[in-house]
């Protein structure tokens, strides 16, 4: 019956312990300290061995009728691997674009001509409706005014979009930093 439950490593320890408890008993009633003191500790080896090789838990994965002892350490599919990144770059569009071949300059009417490229790095998600923000700095400095630019374009993985746009800056404008504000990522 106990066989159905534990294996023949531990009927052994079972087996072990059950004799060394009863000779500890039989050193206690003839007043033996010193084979008392060994026989625990050879029941506490004896515990220890039990636990040790106790049967690590085993899942059975069903896709493949294969068994295997821990589930997290499985491989990943590509898919799961590709779906994990996508989630990943989804949850912070702006860090996966940058901006490349940026040229702010005035042109004869006064204006501020912001031009430059989008790149977008992220290697499995896609986005759209990209916002470039302009902010308009003073000689020292402060900051004027800001000013939203959208791009409705869909980037994919490794695209690259020119954007081109003129406004009037506002007066004591000295420099303008242009910086990506947002994107929306598409399921």
């Amino acid at each position: 019956m106990l066989l159905g439950v534990f294996g023949t490593q531990e009927m052994i320890i079972i087996l072990a312990l059950i004799l060394i408890v009863y000779f500890a008993i039989r050193a206690a009633k003839i007043k033996n300290p010193s084979l008392v003191t060994l026989l625990v500790l050879v029941a506490g080896l004896a515990i220890f061995l039990f636990l040790y090789y106790q049967k690590k838990p085993t899942y059975y994965n069903a896709t493949n009728a294969a068994v295997y002892s821990n589930p997290s350490n499985r491989e990943r599919s590509p898919e799961e691997i590709s779906n994990d990144l996508k989630i990943k770059e989804q949850s912070d569009p702006t860090r996966y674009f940058q901006l490349a071949d940026v040229d702010n300059h005035l042109n004869l009417l006064g204006e501020v001509v912001l031009k430059g490229t989008i790149a977008c790095t992220s290697q499995v998600a896609r986005f759209k409706d990209v916002v470039i923000e302009a902010s308009y700095y003073t000689e020292s400095n402060t900051l004027l005014n800001r000013e939203r630019f959208p791009r409705y374009e869909v980037w994919g993985p490794g695209s690259r979009v020119t954007y081109k746009f003129s406004t009037f800056p506002p007066a004591h404008t000295k420099k303008v930093n242009v910086q990506i504000n947002s994107a929306v990522p598409i399921e």
